[in-house]
């Protein structure tokens, strides 16, 4: 998963990697993963972030749909 943060020690920017949540919340990648399958709120919020990061890259590359043009 190849998401971004901004590194500021604040929140992670919208679909963080693993590695990056645990840097913002100063824990280990262990811990992460331990709390995707502890808690299913905390697993469920990254996927969504995840996700609609995606949707919103191929948002940005999939071409408009052409609108009909009326005969002049």
């Amino acid at each position: 998963m190849s998401r971004h943060w901004n590194g500021g020690g604040g929140a992670p920017e919208l679909g963080a990697t693993d590695l990056e949540v645990s840097q913002a919340f100063q824990v280990s990648i262990r811990t992460i993963r331990r709390w995707r399958l502890q808690y299913a709120e905390f697993c469920e919020a990254l996927e969504m972030a995840y996700h609609r990061k995606v949707q919103i890259a191929i948002d940005a590359v999939t071409p408009a749909p052409a609108t009909p043009t009326e005969d002049l």
